[in-house]
């Protein structure tokens, strides 16, 4: 498996989102405030989504879907969530 730890701590105050079965880590995502300027006027609070993963083991059964759900319902006080697809 790939170590992404390095990546992590390049975001400024993440909220990590942890998904287990059994005890045993088989999802992830995070995300992290961030202000986006439209019109240079208008500033929205964005909660930019990252680091959306499942262990290839337990892809397709629904876990990665849990966690966007459980995303988007703990972000409702933002006025934009963004997702990184990189």
């Amino acid at each position: 498996a790939a170590d992404y730890g390095h990546i992590m701590q390049t975001f400024a105050a993440p909220v990590h989102l942890l998904g287990y079965l059994d005890g045993e880590l088989v999802s992830h995502a995070l995300w992290v405030t961030r202000s986006l300027e439209y019109d240079h006027a208008v500033r929205l609070n964005t909660a930019y989504v990252e680091g959306v993963v499942t262990d290839p083991a337990w892809q397709r059964h629904g876990f990665g879907t849990a966690m966007m759900r459980k995303l988007q319902a703990s972000i409702t006080a933002y006025d934009l969530a963004a997702l990184s697809a990189e």
